[in-house]
């Protein structure tokens, strides 16, 4: 700033008084205007609000899903400024704008951006009304324009920015399903009508019912460096295609459950793109004997659930396995929770479950087996509760 001030100054003592009095804050007007337009004009190319939907095409359900109540408000939800931000215009600019004038501060006070010192006040009234003595306004306009700047006040704390890192701090903390499970009513809001036909002559007394995606395999419409299937999707007027990896021991597993359990796949995924994958790994349906899709789900705070009413069949001789614990929250004891799977070829969940699967085949009810096994009700309801 003292190289820009320095001409000025020179100029004022060689020149009358009266003729360098209203260049100087014309020339600071012109260099402050243009300045504040450069520093406030948003970059075009800015990048969209953050979208916080892992699916945007919106037929396949990647789990777990946040709860609504326990979402974080949605940044610059405040539409009044506080106190603080209306004072300080750095701190009611957007974050970008806010990064910009971070770092230009002291320029841009210093050229009338911010709150001028009473010097700096006194030398631009004297120069506009054209009062002031010629050489103390000549020194005034120097001194003030070789002199270091201030060091700039640390900003106030923005409440965008805030409600922002509020946003990023909850989307680390994990979902809570039993939480989640604890807050459910004891029975479903909505009873949907039973979706199945009843059990035929020879189908296996114990129905076990399986989610498909994160817990059989994992899709996505990105494109993945390794995948087992790949097919198109019209959905909403839009195509897409679907790439798909199989969870280790998929086939193994599917073959050994088949021969002891009528098998449904029941998913929160949209039928059209859910029905078709299922027909691609099961094309002779000798392992999946029914299919229930997402409009069989009850939706709570966000959550699609899977009131296991919706099958028909005897809740003492039916189990449910799914990565996302809180589907089955309205019937707890029938629930084997899995690990979700993306893309580890190391993982061997589906082999490991297999040897309790085996101790239902047969049971009179499944439920007390696996509420012993599993305990989940001392996570719903505190490690002291008793079944």
């Amino acid at each position: 700033m003292s190289a820009a001030g320095t001409p000025r100054g020179s100029a004022a003592s060689s020149t009358p008084a009266a003729t360098s009095r209203p260049s100087t804050p014309r020339s600071t007007n012109g260099i402050l205007n243009s300045l504040t337009k450069m520093l406030w004009q948003s970059p075009a190319d800015s990048p969209a609000p953050r979208d916080s939907a892992t699916d945007p095409s919106g037929f396949i359900t990647q789990s777990p899903r946040r709860a609504g109540p326990s979402s974080p408000a949605p940044a610059f939800s405040s539409p009044e400024p506080s106190a603080a931000q209306s004072q300080d215009p750095a701190a009611s600019a957007s974050p970008d704008k806010r990064g910009l004038l971070g770092i230009f501060s002291p320029m841009f006070a210093f050229l009338g951006g911010g709150q001028p010192g009473p010097e700096a006040q006194e030398a631009s009234g004297q120069a506009e009304g054209g009062q002031a003595e010629p050489e103390a306004s000549a020194s005034a306009a120097v001194a003030q324009a070789a002199a270091p700047p201030p060091p700039a006040a640390p900003p106030p704390e923005d409440a965008a920015a805030d409600a922002e890192d509020q946003m990023d701090d909850d989307d680390v903390d994990e979902f809570d399903p039993y939480l989640f499970i604890r807050s459910l009513p004891a029975r479903p809001p909505i009873v949907r009508p039973v979706c199945l036909p009843k059990k035929t002559r020879g189908t296996p007394a114990v129905s076990l019912v399986l989610d498909l995606d994160e817990t059989l395999l994992h899709s996505s419409i990105a494109p993945l460096p390794t995948y087992d299937i790949v097919f198109p999707v019209h959905f909403n007027a839009m195509n897409y295609q679907v790439y798909v990896r199989k969870r280790p021991h998929l086939e193994y597993f599917m073959n050994q459950v088949s021969q002891m359990f009528e098998i449904i796949v029941f998913t929160a995924s949209q039928k059209v793109y859910a029905d078709r994958l299922l027909s691609i790994l099961d094309p002779q349906r000798k392992w999946i004997k029914h299919r229930v899709f997402r409009d069989s789900c009850v939706v709570v705070d966000g959550n699609y659930l899977k009131d296991l009413n919706v099958l028909g069949r005897d809740l003492s001789k039916t189990a449910i396995v799914d990565n996302s614990p809180q589907v089955f929250g309205f019937q707890l004891d029938n629930g084997i929770p899995i690990e979700s799977w993306y893309e580890d070829p190391a993982d061997s969940e589906l082999l490991k479950m297999l040897p309790f699967l085996e101790t239902l085949a047969n049971a009179e009810d499944v439920r007390p087996l696996i509420r012993d096994h599993f305990q989940l009700f001392k996570r719903v309801r505190g490690p002291n509760a008793t079944a």
